[in-house]
């Protein structure tokens, strides 16, 4: 997660307090301006000092990002809220990281005292579509692709890009635009951090027995790619789709 200057009751928030008081302040800035009282109204179980000093970094990154695109937004609120709204959601474009990329690097996934095995490209793309960052949108009469989330979009995590940078999937349609998601690199220890794949590392590697890691997987992380349960539990992919078909079978009503 990316660092930020020790305030007054910050240093006691949690990795996952402060990942979450971060996106509910990003939420409130693009709902529109925001005061600080109104934040720290709405985030009322929070440390108000904790809030001021994350409101403080969010509007600055704010007026930051949106001064790049060139549109004149201003720290003292003088735009108006229809137009601040419109302006939050024109995106620059930039050369973002894809999916494929977030997947090979490993100091988005490890740190100095953790080795724990990197996640496929597959497994990357399950696990940011399971916590909302990407979504399948149909294409064709049959086929998906996978696009950027709003929440993405607008939170200024990433967006979609057409490679020819000759259509856009909203001005040309789905039919002759070919767009995929990229995120900001400087975001993405936020977008990572989200996903709990550590967690489910040091889950899986507390149970002794393969049957217990791969029935505790396919309970809790069925998203994940059969050959990444695989992987993780130490059971063989046979052992994995077998298992999974047993779950989708219906239950017998005695």
């Amino acid at each position: 997660m990316a660092s930020f200057q020790t305030a007054k009751g910050v240093s006691d928030v949690t990795g996952s307090d402060l990942l979450r008081l971060r996106l509910s302040l990003a939420d409130m800035f693009l709902d529109g301006p925001c005061s600080l009282q109104e934040a720290q109204s709405r985030l009322f179980r929070d440390n108000p000092e904790t809030v001021k000093h994350l409101y403080d970094i969010t509007m600055d990154r704010f007026h930051d990002e949106l001064s790049e695109c060139g549109s004149g937004y201003s720290r003292h609120y003088t735009t108006a809220p229809s137009e601040y709204k419109r302006q939050a959601r024109t995106a620059c474009l930039f050369k973002g990281v894809t999916v494929a990329e977030i997947a090979a690097d490993e100091s988005l996934w490890r740190t100095e005292d953790q080795h724990n095995p990197l996640p496929s490209i597959e497994a990357t793309r399950r696990l940011l579509t399971h916590h909302g960052w990407l979504k399948l949108a149909p294409y064709g009469r049959s086929q998906s692709r996978t696009l950027a989330t709003e929440k993405t979009v607008k939170g200024g995590y990433g967006q979609n890009v057409d490679p020819s940078e000759k259509h856009s999937i909203k001005i040309s349609g789905g039919r002759r635009s070919f767009p995929f998601p990229v995120f900001r690199k400087e975001r993405l220890p936020e977008v990572v951090a989200s996903l709990g794949w550590p967690e489910i590392i040091s889950s899986v590697s507390s149970m002794e027995r393969k049957q217990e890691r791969q029935s505790w997987l396919l309970h809790h992380h069925t998203y994940l790619p059969s050959q990444t349960v695989s992987e993780l539990s130490g059971t063989s992919i046979t052992t994995v789709k077998r298992a999974r078909a047993d779950m989708a079978k219906p239950a017998l009503i005695h």
